[in-house]
């Protein structure tokens, strides 16, 4: 448990991705989402059927609220986590798709 809660100044990086690729997502990361937006992606980035292992878990309050606040914040740092390293994954087939853009079939550019 020591070693989530502590911080990781030594994290290796990776090769760097193109300057827009990094821009984006720096601006995505730092941008509040209104409602209106947060429900219009709701709608449109729905779970694919056959990976309904990937839909967000319903919170059981009986089990949460009783749990001490360290633990609390293990898992809050463990989805931190997870979620930074899907961004990452992200960024990386981003910057794939920037790169390669040209010999994509054009349909399959403007389907993103």
């Amino acid at each position: 448990m020591n070693i989530l809660l502590s911080e990781d100044k030594d994290e290796t990086v990776g090769p760097p991705v193109s300057a827009a690729v990094s821009s984006r997502f720096k601006k995505t990361i730092m941008t509040l989402v209104s409602k209106d937006r947060f429900d219009k992606l709701k709608n449109k980035l729905l779970v694919a059927e056959n990976c309904k292992e990937l839909m967000v878990s319903k919170m059981n309050a009986g089990f949460w609220n009783p749990l001490p606040s360290a633990a609390k914040s293990v898992d809050s740092k463990l989805t931190q986590q997870v979620y930074s390293k899907g961004m990452i994954a992200f960024a990386m087939i981003a910057d794939l798709v920037t790169k390669f853009s040209k010999q994509l079939p054009s349909d399959f550019s403007e389907s993103i």
